[in-house]
């Protein structure tokens, strides 16, 4: 009967796993335990040691393997190469072959990864054959800035329609959602005044009206170019 592998792919930034390597080249020991990896979280530990075992770097009880202490050594980058052809054979033979990225994340789901961990072990995994030169598909490469270019895609500015006037009339936000109507002027010095309306125009009293006409009026004034008028001063009792 053949033994489940219930070992995971490494899906910690490569980085991390490259640190990890730097902190073991200061003295190492003959098995390891989290411990020996005090500046990362407890998280980031648990995650470094599993990916030493998927890479056979030490053994289930943690002994450290031979590759690990060639690792070490000074040709670091072809020991990892052969680690990662031994660690990933279907993978590695998908590459030299131009598959498809969905072949590689068929192939990678085989290693006990899902969801947001596949593609975090996929990133892990192109990063390493970039570090090392190992050949893998171009569209595997494609993918990969694909994913970047998505995360880092800017929200898309709040769209203006500016009036007739040169006011320019923004769509209420959630915090002005009340406002019946909104009136933006852009002041000269920078900044903007923002005048928003929540009650109704046609159940105001004579006087209510006249105060928010004369408001409006010194806005479009300033926009066109007249400046406010000075003839009249608006105070607005707290």
């Amino acid at each position: 009967m053949v033994k489940e592998d219930k070992r995971v792919a490494p899906y910690i930034p490569f980085k991390t796993f490259l640190t990890a390597l730097d902190v073991l080249s200061q003295g190492l020991p003959g098995q390891l335990d989290t411990s020996v990896w005090p500046s990362f979280s407890g998280a980031v530990r648990t995650q470094v040691y599993s990916a030493f075992k998927f890479l056979n770097l030490i053994d289930d009880e943690g002994h450290v393997q031979p590759d690990l202490q060639r690792l070490l050594g000074e040709d670091r980058k072809a020991v990892l190469r052969e680690v990662l052809e031994h660690s990933y054979p279907r993978i590695v033979e998908l590459g030299r072959g131009n598959a498809s990225p969905a072949q590689l994340s068929e192939a990678m789901r085989e290693h006990n990864v899902s969801g947001e961990t596949l593609e975090k072990a996929e990133r892990f995994f192109l990063q390493a054959a970039e570090h090392t030169q190992l050949p893998v598909s171009p569209l595997w490469k494609k993918t990969r800035r694909g994913r970047a270019s998505e995360r880092r895609r800017p929200k898309p500015a709040k769209r203006r329609k500016a009036s007739g006037d040169g006011v320019s009339q923004e769509k209420p936000t959630d915090t002005e959602s009340q406002a019946k109507d909104l009136m933006t002027v852009h002041l000269k010095s920078g900044g903007t005044v923002v005048l928003g309306v929540t009650a109704s125009i046609t159940r105001m009293s004579v006087e209510d009206r006249q105060f928010v006409f004369d408001i409006i009026d010194k806005m479009k004034g300033y926009t066109n170019g007249s400046g406010p008028d000075e003839s009249k001063e608006v105070e607005i009792d707290g």
